[in-house]
């Protein structure tokens, strides 16, 4: 009685149990069309991802397996987009890093020719569930033949971008916030930069790699989108209006953004962590 709706006893939505034709059980539901809208995704800042991933933790889903669903939503939303796709997976030591190499995992069995870049073996990554992610992940990966390249120089990583149809970036995830990248992984991004310009599409796990998520401030260098269509950004914590590296925005797991598309930026952080709480269905 507090929102002002007259109480309505429903039948069961089942027509089997509801013991009424079906016309009327659509009737019955008609009445509640009014008082329906469409669900406004709330926008966090990067501390509450931070304390909602770690409440749902609590709750009994891992951050594991948290991981593993954002990384086989990636696979799936690359795979979606084209079965034949070569691709390359840039992988950095933390986190976002492990989202790519569950992503490699899923995109070799599922026959696409995969080459995974990263300055670390996995067994020395020190961040979790990253490391552990990795080291499940190598296996696989090597029984399908995929190329895991390690600590390459940058010639090696031009070569084997050049190749690519995809690339996957997972080198720096919403706890980036410096205003330059580090070596090695600015030169790789200037690398899928232009991979990109020549026709590639990116797709990056959380946010692009040199983009700060909670200023939507871009670092020197930073993953960008093709610039072909819209330039606006749509305010959020901190969010600034300026061109920066965003293209098409995906739900299905933890930020997931695509490039090249459309030209505007959702707020870095988005529900779609909320949807992490579910198994990525697989076709």
């Amino acid at each position: 009685h507090d929102t002002g709706i007259s109480c309505v006893r429903l039948p069961s939505t089942s027509p089997a149990n509801a013991a009424v034709k079906l016309d009327e059980l659509v009737a019955s539901y008609k009445a509640m069309l009014p008082h329906l809208h469409e669900f406004e995704s709330p926008t966090l800042d990067v501390a509450d991802v931070v304390a909602l991933e770690r409440a749902i933790d609590a709750s009994g889903t891992s951050l594991s397996e948290l991981m593993d669903r954002a990384g086989c939503s990636i696979a799936h939303r690359v795979h979606e987009g084209n079965p034949l796709a070569r691709v390359v997976i840039l992988c950095g030591n933390g986190n976002n890093g492990g989202d790519g190499w569950v992503a490699a995992r899923e995109l070799a069995k599922r026959g696409h020719e995969v080459c995974l870049v990263t300055s670390r073996n996995a067994d020395e990554l020190k961040a979790q569930p990253a490391h552990d992610a990795a080291v499940a992940a190598l296996h696989p990966l090597v029984e399908e033949g995929a190329n895991v390249l390690v600590s390459p120089d940058e010639q090696q990583v031009e070569q084997a971008l050049e190749a690519a149809d995809v690339i996957i970036d997972a080198l720096l995830g919403t706890g980036f916030t410096g205003e330059a990248v580090k070596q090695p992984f600015d030169a790789w991004i200037a690398l899928a930069n232009n991979r990109r310009a020549q026709g590639a599409s990116i797709v990056a796990a959380d946010t692009p790699s040199g983009l700060n998520a909670q200023t939507g401030t871009a670092s020197s260098p930073c993953i960008t989108a093709d610039d072909r269509d819209d330039d606006r950004a749509e305010d959020g914590p901190g969010v600034r209006r300026r061109r920066f590296a965003c293209g098409r925005f995906a739900c299905g797991a933890p930020g997931l953004y695509r490039a090249p598309s459309q030209r505007f930026a959702q707020p870095a952080i988005i529900w779609a962590w909320l949807a992490t709480l579910q198994t990525f269905p697989y076709p």
